[in-house]
């Protein structure tokens, strides 16, 4: 048996397919495949996707050999260069997947959480404090504890992760609210336990005075029709980009109601935020001309996603065309990514008659967990989820479209 000539490709992704055809079939190729994930298979855009420890824990765990990976694992905790940035997220994607081993009776992989934690640690950085306390509780508490990097002692973290807070938080969750209290009155007679809860302490007062200071928009009254035209003269006679910018986020949920014209050039300009804003309010207004400004463009543009914005009322034949060539257009995974967020905003809003199809076509290409959950949570809401759909979504990279899938049987 072979591997799947797609296998690399959905793996990469993050597609439950590449978990799916592991367990069809485990040809002894897939180990140097699987192997090199462990330590490169990372979600498109971390802000936005989980890591894909889950995954990768659900992939191996279909191989029914994950000794032979743990090692990898390990490895990776103990070599990873301390000065690779923390934002590549992959320390923390290593140290969950060790933890998830360590669950399933891998001793070698608490060691390497332990001494990937202290490695870090003497650099000022935190890996794995939370999985060390999942794992051994009170034990892990005063481990994280007594070697706390100084360089976090010595500032607040204002992120409700990565934080003394979050220390305890994990400690409340695997004892439970009420044996966490008890055991703490223990835990805190050792000095470093008792230095870190203070710290933890200090912490949730800061994350809440950051909360505090988060400015919340009052609601204000829906502008008439005499104060949307001025606005929209206000736009037109603008002449910084910046402003311009700013104004036309006023016309992303309202028609704009005078001469198109300026928005037009707008649409073509060099400065990317005003072309983007300025082909979504477009997206509203009823005029021939944004239509034929979209097929013009379709073979120079650069960012061809936004372009559907111009198809405007009433759908065509020939606009059913135009979608299928713009999804069909190769592209690299963070340009695809754009271009597909843009065509299902736009199906989101108008549905057209080839809908499931598109979004078909978006899912099967798109490496973001998020958007492929947001293209399941559009076809459930239509009834309109294929079951192979459904079994993929069941093992996908991303938590949310795994829960999506989960209550959708």
């Amino acid at each position: 048996m072979t591997i799947p000539s797609t296998f690399e490709h959905d793996l990469e992704r993050g597609s439950g397919r590449a978990v799916l055809a592991v367990m069809a079939g485990y040809p002894v190729e897939f180990r140097d495949v699987l192997t090199a994930a462990i330590a490169t298979n990372h979600p498109l855009d971390g802000q936005i996707d989980n890591n894909r420890s889950a995954y990768l824990h659900m992939l191996i765990g279909a191989t029914k050999e994950p000794e032979y990976y743990v090692g990898a694992v390990c490895e990776l905790l103990r070599t990873t260069d301390v000065n690779a940035p923390l934002y590549s997220f992959a320390p923390s994607a290593y140290a969950e997947l060790a933890y998830r081993f360590a669950v399933d009776g891998f001793g070698e992989c608490r060691a390497a959480l332990r001494d990937a934690y202290v490695r870090w640690g003497k650099d000022g950085e935190c890996v794995g404090e939370e999985e060390i306390v999942k794992l051994d509780e009170v034990e892990g508490l005063v481990f994280v504890a007594e070697h706390w990097p100084d360089h976090v002692r010595d500032k607040p973290n204002w992120a409700p992760e990565g934080s003394a807070a979050s220390v305890f938080d994990e400690f409340r969750k695997s004892l439970g609210r009420q044996n966490a209290r008890i055991a703490l009155r223990t835990a805190r007679l050792n000095p470093a336990v008792e230095t870190l809860f203070d710290l933890a302490v200090r912490d949730a007062r800061h994350t809440g005075k950051c909360r505090q200071r988060k400015h919340i928009a009052q609601r204000k009254k829906a502008p008439n029709y005499e104060e949307i035209c001025a606005a929209a003269d206000g736009l037109l006679a603008e002449s910084d980009p910046k402003a311009i910018s700013i104004r036309l986020m006023g016309f992303t949920h309202r028609p704009f109601p005078l001469n198109i014209s300026k928005l037009l050039d707008w649409a073509v300009s060099d400065n990317r935020m005003i072309r983007h804003r300025a082909r979504v309010a477009l997206s509203l207004v009823r005029d021939d001309r944004t239509r034929e400004l979209a097929y013009s463009l379709f073979h120079t543009d650069p960012e061809p996603g936004t372009l559907v914005h111009l198809l405007n009322e009433p759908f065509r034949d020939e606009d059913e065309v135009f979608i299928e060539k713009v999804l069909a257009r190769e592209m690299d995974p963070w340009d695809s990514h754009g271009r597909n967020y843009h065509v299902w905003k736009f199906i989101e809003k108008r549905w057209p008659p080839r809908s499931v199809e598109y979004l078909t076509m978006i899912f099967e290409t798109e490496y973001c967990g998020e958007c492929r959950g947001n293209v399941y949570e559009l076809l459930a809401a239509k009834d309109a989820v294929p079951d192979w759909m459904r079994r993929e979504a069941a093992y996908d990279a991303s938590d949310w479209l795994r829960e999506l899938a989960e209550n959708d049987r």
